[in-house]
């Protein structure tokens, strides 16, 4: 899900998205509790003025899955920080 928000965020953000290609490259991977959980972040973010992108998933009814942001990296880390790692703690076969 969360490569389907940054495929949506470089649609909907290009100009955004050659300058991240070109400046940083980075990428973090969050885990949040549920759908609502993510909206209530997303909002936040997208209310603050930054550059958001939600996830909708369409044979999931439309359900909200993923978000990726970009922006303001204080208010981004304000809001997300408490957030852990995507697949931290989490085995892998």
């Amino acid at each position: 899900m969360s490569v389907h928000a940054a495929s949506e965020f470089t649609f909907r953000f290009p100009e955004t998205h050659k300058k991240w290609m070109q400046d940083s490259r980075y990428l973090v991977c969050l885990s949040c509790k549920d759908k609502e959980e993510l909206v209530n972040l997303h909002d936040k973010l997208h209310y603050a003025g930054l550059e958001t992108a939600l996830w909708l998933e369409n044979d999931l009814e439309n359900a909200p899955t993923a978000f990726a942001v970009m922006g303001d990296e204080l208010k981004i880390r304000k809001v997300l920080s408490c957030l852990p790692l995507a697949l931290r703690n989490k085995e892998v076969s």
